[in-house]
């Protein structure tokens, strides 16, 4: 008798025992750190879907570097802006970011940002944003518009390199934050 109450105060419990974000996002910090190495690894934390990962490279092509963690969840950036996601439901399939890479190397302010994205038929669907870039004392501003959608990211530089990141990925996923953790 004693287990089936305890299994009844469980499913009555809400879940208050799952650690915050901020918790879980501690936890991985801590995780990289014990295991050292000099290996480059990406922290992503996507708040809307109260998640966050360490990821490792798997895989490089050119100026694409895939990043991975131990579930198969995959972020692909080139220059530090994510050009793609695969393993979150949603995934943002590709996208033209040259204009962003160009303003983040002192071009354009005012450029087109280009996201694919699978639709509920299956088939490749496409978003334009007009996009402006302002320079911040640490990085670039950037506030991107295409239909009813208004987003902002921001980039951190040090060196002329992307080290910190909030990028949206798309209505979905919402805001992915990368951090370059080595």
């Amino acid at each position: 008798m004693h287990a089936v109450q305890s299994s009844a105060q469980k499913l009555l419990k809400p879940e208050a025992e799952k650690p915050s974000l901020a918790g879980r996002k501690a936890a991985v910090l801590r995780d990289v750190e014990r295991a050292g190495g000099t290996d480059p690894v990406l922290l992503v934390e996507l708040p809307d879907l109260d998640a966050v990962a360490s990821l490792v490279i798997a895989a490089k092509n050119g100026t694409a570097i895939t990043w991975i963690d131990p579930s198969g969840v995959s972020v692909v950036t080139q220059h530090g802006i994510v050009i793609a996601t695969r393993g979150l439901g949603h995934d943002l399939m590709a996208a033209d970011v040259s204009g962003t890479f160009s303003a983040l190397s002192g071009g354009p302010n005012t450029y087109q940002r280009v996201h694919r994205y699978l639709d509920g038929e299956g088939q490749l669907g496409r978003q334009e944003f007009q996009c402006e870039a302002e320079k911040t004392d640490t990085g670039v501003a950037e506030t991107c518009r295409g239909g009813l959608t208004v987003f902002d990211n921001s980039f951190i530089l040090k060196a002329g390199q992307v080290v910190r990141s909030d990028q949206w990925l798309g209505p979905e996923i919402g805001i992915a934050r990368l951090t370059n953790l080595r």
